[in-house]
């Protein structure tokens, strides 16, 4: 097979002086509008060539001159937005489950009970006439249950939210902080009001605390179980990288060459045996054969390739 030469790879041989490429870990990415976010702030950096974001492994490539730009300028650029980049992170060492976890926890902790307490409690009879006939009461308990949610958890979504409107990136931080902190903004004003009535016993007043707690409490399950998700997806991935081959055998003109995979070229001629994985994205050149991309595709019969029909990397 001959190995295939794609229009980003052509731009990049086509362009003049020297290049480095280079992989960082973007983390605090949450949807592919975030993904475009950092690939168009990369961009933007004089001297970056190429930028393409991963959202599925949470991974910038980035292709820039070292004469016009530094590693250190582009990781600020993107930490500036809000974002957490750092280079060379394994991507095996993914730690965003074990944080949403305890911030799941810790909502948890005050959410579940203030929840219970707003939608079930306060409309037993027996319970509202022995201890909730004072209104400021049922405000302060739900204030003190609410403020270690704001200040533990509600804060990380307030310096993304921040750190991406001075950037331009009004993404779902801020809308989560918008609903949160309105939320208890405006109940606890409500509060402050009933406790400087003189007749806070009879004054009817609506907070909305359970609300602003609740709002925290579902947006740190859903990022919990997407972390999980990304996690696992990201081992399947490594390990389907794991069995493909570090070394290929190369046709040059004194023969077939055994080299290492990162020496193989665009334009080069690889010879796979019967049996052996492609190691790489291809176009075959000459012969047939049947391939099995079940390793890609999930199909699992093989499909009969000819001259001129391209092969997948990963495929025996």
């Amino acid at each position: 097979i001959s190995t295939r030469d794609d229009d980003d790879l052509k731009r990049a041989r086509q362009s003049t002086g020297s290049s480095t490429r280079t992989t960082f870990t973007v983390k605090g990415m949450t949807c592919a509008g975030c993904a475009a976010s950092v690939s168009n702030l990369l961009k933007q950096v004089e001297g970056v060539r190429e930028a393409t974001v991963d959202l599925a492994s949470d991974r910038a490539t980035v292709e820039f001159d070292e004469e016009r730009v530094q590693r250190e300028a582009l990781i600020e650029r993107v930490n500036e937005a809000g974002f957490e980049c750092q280079v060379d992170a394994s991507p095996g060492e993914y730690a965003d489950d074990r944080i949403w976890k305890w911030r799941l926890i810790i909502c948890s902790v005050f959410a579940v009970p203030e929840f219970i307490f707003c939608m079930f409690l306060m409309h037993n009879p027996l319970i509202n006439a022995r201890f909730l006939h004072n209104t400021r009461t049922v405000h302060l308990l739900e204030f003190f249950l609410t403020t270690p949610v704001q200040l533990l958890v509600g804060r990380h979504f307030y310096i993304k939210a921040w750190k991406g409107l001075k950037s331009g990136n009004m993404g779902m931080d801020l809308l989560v902080s918008l609903g949160s902190s309105i939320a208890y903004i405006a109940s606890t004003f409500a509060l402050l009001s009933t406790l400087i009535s003189s007749n806070h016993s009879h004054q009817e007043s609506w907070t909305f605390f359970e609300t602003s707690s609740t709002l925290l409490l579902s947006v740190c399950l859903g990022k919990y179980i997407e972390s999980r998700a990304k996690r696992a997806s990201v081992k399947s991935l490594l390990s389907l990288t794991s069995k493909l081959p570090t070394n290929v055998d190369r046709l040059e003109p004194e023969g077939i060459v055994r080299v290492s995979i990162d020496d193989v070229d665009i334009g080069d001629t690889i010879v796979l045996q019967c049996g052996s994985m492609s190691p790489v994205d291809g176009i075959i050149t000459s012969e047939y054969g049947l391939v099995n991309e079940a390793i890609v595709t999930g199909e699992s019969r093989s499909i009969r390739k000819v001259a001129g029909e391209s092969i997948l990397s990963g495929s025996v």
